[in-house]
């Protein structure tokens, strides 16, 4: 590094993304509006500064709406944003670009809340924030459409892909001391006693916030709710019911205070013909009409309609004079009294609530459901504070005002069999507000959208805020939110050479995202119209946001090209002069077929589990040889049944759904767990000392494949297929090597963070290294349970074997797509090129690094041995099907075929009781795996053969790594 990271500070290289409105030196502010556009900041501003001196990088602006009155983020300088999970709908705002960057695979986000603005786009995008109190986040430093406004004052908040995330940040933010920073912020330290109270408290009283009398939530945010009430319940925590002071009252007079000069302010920023949210102008279509038009309109609502609270939220909407706006001041404080009354009334720990009415609106939604924001709108208005910190909580001339700290976790999808709305159920029944709301509502268009619910607790209470949303997501154990996986999302790469430019990628909307810290760009779903990232030779990144017309200049100077891993139809939506490179066919699926229970709901996400499952383990299956004949879901009555393998591969049966709710799926690290274990029963029959032993090594292999950023998307892709004729490999290679290229120049290797066990969790800081050991134990001890090996008789097995494809559908998977294959083999022969050029005569050959004996030829007829892993590949392949390496330029068909044959290998260990199989291609005197890829006859193994062999060479003491250069010890496999 040049010095300019704090490399001892507590967020040391943390790739921080921030709100647009965050003053960063260099680079506008620009709140969606042309007019701050090409004005940059003279200076950081005071959060900035913070980040900078904990060793953050602050990386890159995300999107909001104009106005920043909107839960959607959509405008005319940078375009729309987009959900990750649905690119139809919003993912929410004010920051929204926030929330669809971290459900990208974004870290830590700074975003900022007046009516939601944090907790919405948690909600909507299937992460993690939290509101913090007035005072406790500096806010100083950052451009708002409202200049002044503190009638419900807004805050700045921290959001986060991860909850364990979230508390670090927050920890190490309020631990720095951000009162020395901003003169706004309380002296008031990190509180590790408050911490350890509700982290350990037996029983808590949790208050239950079911609807705000307005707009009654969604059956998806209620069915939420009611998970996380059961959850609660079921610990052992008390459950009570709350009956809030009127939050119709509360709405109304929030809502007046927010725009209380009739949005004045922010239209005199609007330049002619720039276009405004679709809510905000709704809003400010009502101020500007008459008074006497406005008392029409109200009067034709409330007595001809005869919509009582529409009509009261359209009445005196206009700006205030300083007399009505003192009023509503007034009103405000015993608004805050009577919530602090219910609060110490019913003693309660904290409370829960639906984030918002509905899940995630389609986009321009806000228009009619502008006013669905009442669920955290609420407790921005009860949050104001001017006093001083005297000791726990704030105090004003003896009296205790409220201030509510707020997070949102995710708790599940929308489901469109369960979250249907009820048959007698009728839009024109309800009130004005809520048609608006529910005008947008179908579940199966939002199938799969995540579902949140709101953790409150009282003011300056960030700390408990934060241990009690850990407390919800623990009680609700295995039914907790799954988030997206990175490999799910279509992504398009535009990868130039020392920098990354996003410059005018068609399509609307604009968000950038990071993965592997600071190593790989990604734009998903979005367009950046006027954004690069410039990365310099020591690896610091810096921002850089540039007005549209330099963005034209820069446009003509960048180089073409990227590479495409879409659907069908992407090479007609990716950019111009870009290459979409077509998929390669699988050589031979190591799995034949997949069937999964189509007649259960979500059947299409239970067969792409199974492909995603098998693309996991895919490459541990090529280096053994193993497949797997088919890959089927399984439902079986016992809920102790996790997974089953019937004749040793032949077929492999999987639990994907929780017991007794068919409609929920169990982590993806639990099935591929058991995935591994039955793929050990190919070879191993009993739980015994040997089983285990390769149980833990394929672990081990899979975590190292996943640590160095493998996913297993390139057999999940679906790229186009070939028209039934197979690639010339001079073509492919070319191909390959032209993408591999572009790939290593704007790629370093990815970052190994912490690993983890797969199947297990990173211990939390400060939790007892004891208890996790005994997890992983029990882990461990579940899936041993419920593995059918030792359980069920051969019959037995065979029968729940049968039912599971009876029930089923069957898909062939003899032409899966593999897009990565080509690339990858092209990849593999840079990484060696460039490492023999930059290592010269130290450079060690991996044939050479891996101690093993090589096997120079005694190939069967169309085949040759790859010299690190003794593999059998067809002549057509240029590098090792299984490990990557090579084909030897010295050895030619002709060599291969003068070389005497080598000796086979020793048979494989059977399970106990099976014979060896007989048929045409394996001879009652053949014990082995059968015949190698690209064998032409059946492989006959002499069982004499092997006695009096020469002893064995000594191995050497280390071995080099091919990839990274690295000198490692002989006991370590990666």
């Amino acid at each position: 590094m040049d010095g300019s990271i704090n490399l001892k500070g507590a967020l040391a290289g943390i790739p921080v993304s921030l709100k647009d409105t965050i003053d960063v030196k260099g680079y506008d502010s620009t709140v969606g509006m042309s007019c701050y556009v090409d004005k940059p900041k003279s200076d950081d501003g005071p959060m900035v500064r913070m980040l900078k001196d904990l060793g953050a990088v602050p990386y890159v602006k995300t999107n909001i709406p104009i106005t920043l009155l909107s839960f959607e983020s959509a405008n005319d300088v940078w375009g729309r944003s987009t959900n990750p999970y649905n690119r139809n709908y919003t993912p929410g705002g004010s920051t929204g670009g926030e929330g669809a960057l971290l459900a990208l695979g974004g870290r830590i986000g700074i975003g900022s809340d007046v009516a939601g603005s944090v907790r919405c786009p948690a909600h909507f995008s299937g992460i993690y924030s939290l509101k913090c109190s007035i005072g406790r986040w500096p806010k100083l430093g950052a451009t708002t459409s409202i200049p002044g406004q503190d009638g419900v004052p807004a805050v700045y908040s921290p959001m986060a892909r991860t909850l364990n995330d979230l508390i670090y940040f927050t920890r190490a933010v309020i631990e720095n001391g951000p009162w020395n920073y901003d003169p706004s912020c309380h002296p008031m330290p990190w509180r590790p006693d408050v911490v350890n109270e509700y982290r350990d408290k037996k029983t808590l009283r949790v208050g239950v916030f079911r609807t705000d009398g307005v707009i009654d939530p969604s059956p998806a945010c209620k069915r939420a709710l009611e998970m996380t009430e059961a959850a609660l319940r079921k610990a052992g925590h008390r459950i009570i019911e709350i009956e809030p002071p009127s939050p119709y009252d509360g709405l109304r007079l929030a809502s007046r205070l927010l725009c209380a000069d009739g949005l004045g302010t922010v239209m005199s920023y609007l330049r002619t013909g720039e276009r405004n949210d679709c809510g905000a102008a709704q809003l400010r279509f009502y101020a500007r009409l008459p008074r006497f038009i406005q008392y029409l309109h109200y009067l034709w609502v409330r007595y001809v309609r005869r919509d009582p609270l529409w009509a009261g939220m359209l009445r005196d909407w206009q700006p205030r004079t300083t007399r009505e706006y003192s009023a509503l001041i007034s009103q405000r404080e015993a608004y805050k009294r009577r919530w602090f009354d219910m609060w110490e009334d019913a003693e309660l720990d904290f409370i829960i609530a639906p984030p918002n009415a509905t899940p995630a609106v389609p986009h321009n939604g806000m228009h009619d459901a502008v006013s669905s924001c009442a669920y955290t709108f609420l407790f921005n208005l009860v949050s104001y504070q001017v006093c001083l910190a005297r000791s726990r909580y704030l105090h004003t001339d003896g009296r205790t005002q409220i201030d509510y700290s707020a997070g949102v976790i995710p708790v599940t999808h929308v489901d469109r069999f369960k979250d249907k709305l009820p048959s007698n159920f009728k839009l024109r029944d309800l009130n004005g507000l809520a048609r608006g709301a529910y005008k947008f509502y179908d579940p199966d268009a939002m199938h799969g959208l995540p579902v949140g619910v709101q953790v409150i607790s009282r003011r300056l209470e960030e700390e408990k805020v934060l241990m009690l949303m850990e407390r919800v997501e623990d009680a609700l154990g295995a039914n907790k939110f799954e988030p997206l996986a990175l490999a799910d999302v279509h992504c398009e790469l535009l990868l130039v050479k020392q920098s990354f430019h996003v410059a005018a990628i068609q399509g609307p909307g604009s968000v950038l995202s990071s993965h592997s810290g600071l190593a790989i760009f990604v734009v998903a779903h979005f367009s950046i119209r006027s954004m690069s990232l410039i990365r310099s030779r020591r690896g610091d990144v810096d921002l850089n946001l540039i007005h549209p017309r330099r963005a034209a200049n820069r446009r003509s100077q960048e180089p073409s090209g990227s590479i495409a891993s879409q659907s069908p139809g992407a090479a007609a939506r990716a950019p111009a002069g870009s290459r979409c490179v077509t998929g390669m066919l699988e050589h031979e699926p190591l799995v034949r077929s997949y069937v999964h229970l189509d007649k259960e709901p979500r059947a299409d996400e239970a067969l792409h589990t199974l492909r995603k499952v098998a693309s996991l383990v895919k490459p541990i299956m090529r280096v053994r040889g193993w497949k797997v004949g088919q890959l089927a879901e399984f439902y079986p009555s016992d809920p102790s049944l996790l997974g089953l393998n019937v004749n040793g591969g032949s077929k492999i049966c999987l639990r994907l759904r929780y017991p007794g709710d068919r409609a929920q799926f169990m982590p993806m690290e639990n099935v591929t767990d058991t995935m591994l274990h039955e793929l050990c029963h190919i070879v191993h029959g009993p739980h015994n000392q040997q089983f285990h032993a390769l149980w833990d090594q394929l672990r081990d292999e899979l975590q190292g494949l996943m640590m160095k950023g493998y996913t297993g998307e390139g057999f999940l892709s679906q790229g186009r297929r070939l028209g039934g004729w197979r690639m010339p490999e001079h073509e492919a290679r070319r191909l390959a090597r032209e993408a591999a290229e572009r790939h290593r120049r704007s790629h370093q290797p990815p970052v190994a963070a912490p690993g983890r066990r797969l199947g297990g969790t990173a211990p939390r800081p400060g939790q007892d290294i004891r208890n996790v050991i005994v997890d992983a134990v029990q882990r461990r001890n579940k899936v041993l349970r419920g593995c059918a090996t030792e359980r069920l008789t051969a019959r037995e097995m065979q029968e729940v074997a049968d039912s599971a494809t009876s029930n089923g559908f069957r898909t062939q998977a003899e032409e899966d797509e593999a897009n990565d294959v080509a690339i990858a083999q092209a990849l593999w022969e840079l990484v060696q090129e460039d490492e023999k050029k930059r290592l010269g005569s130290e450079y060690v050959f991996p044939g050479e690094a891996s101690g093993r004996e090589t096997a120079g030829g005694g190939n069967a007829a169309g085949t040759w041995t790859c010299e690190a892993c003794t593999l059998q590949n067809p002549e057509q392949y240029l590098c090792c099907d299984a490990c990557g390496g090579e084909r030897s330029r010295s050895l030619s068909a002709s060599e291969a075929a003068r070389r005497p044959p080598p000796p086979p290998p020793p048979p494989p260990p059977t399970r106990p009781g099976t014979l060896p199989r007989v048929g045409p291609h394996h001879p009652p005197t053949a014990v082995g795996r059968g015949r190698g890829r690209g064998d032409k006859g059946p492989m006959v193994v002499d069982l004499t053969q092997g006695q009096g062999e020469t002893e064995p060479r000594s191995l050497p003491p280390t071995w080099t790594c091919s990839f990274c250069g690295t000198v490692m010890e002989r006991q370590w496999w990666t």
